[in-house]
Parts: C-alpha cells; sequence; structure tokens
C-alpha cells in the first residue's frame, strides 16, 4: 500500500505547555509533529504523544525582528485512537503545533534524509534533500 494521509490536528497557547488532540488509526503509522515557538533559541524542552517521547528531526532558530523557532519531532507506530499531543517549553511563550499522520508508512531507518534552511526579509525558503527510498513523502515546518 501507498503511503496515505491519516489525520492531522493543531492547537495554540500562550504558556510553558500545550496540550492537544490527535486520532491515529490505520496500519503502519508514523506521527509528525512541527511546533512554532516565539523565541530565536531552542526552547522546546520535549513532546509526547498518549505519554511516549517523539523524536527531534530538526530544529531553526531566526533571530533579529522575526525571532522565531520551528521544530520536526516524529514517532514510528504510535498509539491508535485520540490521544494528547503534550508540547513542553521553556521559558513561558508562545507556543504552535501542527501534526500529521501517515498509514503504511515505513517503520524503520526514518527518516532517510532531512535539511534546514532559514532566511531572512522573504517568506522564500529553498532548500534540497536528497532522500534515500523511492516514493519518500516531504513534511516541512516554517516559522
Amino acid at each position: 500500500m501507498p503511503i496515505a494521509l491519516d489525520a492531522s490536528a493543531q492547537g495554540a497557547a500562550n504558556s510553558t505547555s500545550l496540550t492537544y488532540s490527535h486520532t491515529c488509526t490505520g496500519n503502519n503509522l508514523i506521527l509528525f509533529v512541527g511546533v512554532g515557538a516565539d523565541a530565536g533559541s531552542d526552547v522546546i524542552t520535549g513532546i509526547t504523544y498518549n505519554t511516549v517521547s517523539l523524536t527531534r528531526i530538526n530544529f531553526v532558530a531566526s533571530g533579529g525582528a522575526a525571532n522565531r523557532s520551528a521544530y520536526l519531532y516524529y514517532l514510528l507506530a504510535p498509539g491508535t485512537g485520540a490521544n494528547n499531543v503534550v508540547i513542553s517549553r521553556s521559558p513561558l511563550g508562545d507556543i504552535h503545533g501542527e501534526s500529521i499522520s501517515f498509514t503504511d508508512a515505513q517503520q524503520s531507518g526514518v527518516p532517510d534524509a532531512s535539511g534546514t534552511n532559514s532566511g531572512s526579509g522573504t517568506n522564500t525558503y529553498i532548500t534540497s534533500v536528497t532522500t534515500v527510498a523511492d516514493n519518500c513523502w516531504m513534511v516541512s515546518k516554517n516559522t
């Protein structure tokens, strides 16, 4: 079976913690959580789904007037059903979380490639990523 979209969810808070529900269904699942925070430094201290910790793929901070940071995390074989995504940060500030899950995803060797990029003064970012496996999907998070 090809990779297919399972579900998506989002939440936002001005706090040290954000909790929202995401429902995973299907087989061979992978869950991605992208986070935007109002800090030009590393402020996210962890993300869990159904109390299981996610693995960080990348983090990018943009300084200057934007003063934002973006994160991308993943979890293989997340629990099915409606469960909480919990994003923690220190110190208190804005947290914007978006989660997306896919069915029939590879259950090892993930991610097979990753990359980061940042810019200033425009909303255009160009990043090259060379994937290893055929028929890959790409997931990104901007600030």
